[in-house]
Parts: C-alpha cells; structure tokens; sequence
C-alpha cells in the first residue's frame, strides 16, 4: 500500500508497554502506521506538529501531560482536522 493511503497514528502514553503493544498492533493491520510514540509531556505536541498525523492516542491522565484534556484544545488548535 502506498504510504500516502495509509492511516498515520501518534501515541502519547507515559506507559512503555502501552506503546509497545500499541504500536505492533496498529502497524499489523493494513492502512494504519504509528509514524511517532512519545511519552508525553510538551514534547507531544511538538511532535504532533512536525509528523502530522490524521489520529492522536492520547493517554489524558499521565503526570507529564499536565491538564489532561486541555491538551487535546491545544493539540486541536495546531492541528484542527487530527482526529483523537
């Protein structure tokens, strides 16, 4: 499959083990690629801005990741059309 028909994911979970199974389980099906996995904090949104992805997981709870949610209003403003 081309990569431009395929689905890009960025993960943002403090949880290495999350991301890891995350990460084989999204890449084993056809269309979808993780193209980033971050354990949170500023730096999420960072690499949400350069990778660009159609689809944010985002663990909203980490302690690195201050204001939870609020973090999806920032992410949303930089990247309007990104489906979390």
């Amino acid at each position: 499959m081309p990569k431009e028909d395929l689905i890009s994911v960025l993960l943002v979970d403090d949880n290495v083990t999350f991301i890891r199974i995350a990460t084989r389980l999204l890449n084993s099906h056809d269309g979808i690629a993780v193209v980033g996995a971050i354990r949170g904090g500023e730096d999420a949104l960072a690499q949400a801005q350069d990778l660009q992805p159609e689809v944010v997981i985002v663990d909203t709870s980490m302690p690195s990741l201050p204001g939870g949610l609020g973090f999806i209003g920032r992410l949303r403003s930089v990247l309007p059309d990104v489906w979390v």
